[in-house]
């Protein structure tokens, strides 16, 4: 695109973009300690909705990796204690 609106609007969506990842980084920061320092219920209202539930997904995935890599190494229970996990996280 060319031109100051056009140029404007380019560097709007830049800075969005940018905000965006350094919200996200954060809340991935701050889930590592959930539970922690703070309860999840409260950590899910610092964050704008999406973001939480982005980074709530990321960390889903991330703990069914490691379950499959577990299972795969012999560890029968990893599914079934991952599974304990999220419906513990579930009913909070």
């Amino acid at each position: 695109m060319k031109g100051a609106v056009e140029n404007w609007l380019n560097e709007l969506v830049r800075f969005m973009q940018e905000t965006l990842t350094e919200v996200l980084d954060a809340s991935m920061t701050a889930t590592a300690a959930w539970d922690l320092d703070k309860p999840r219920e409260e950590l899910v209202f610092t964050v704008p909705a999406q973001i939480a539930v982005m980074t709530s997904q990321i960390i889903w995935t991330e703990d069914v990796e490691v379950a499959f890599e577990e299972f795969e190494a012999g560890n029968e229970d990893a599914m079934k204690n991952t599974m304990r996990f999220v419906l513990l996280v579930l009913k909070v």
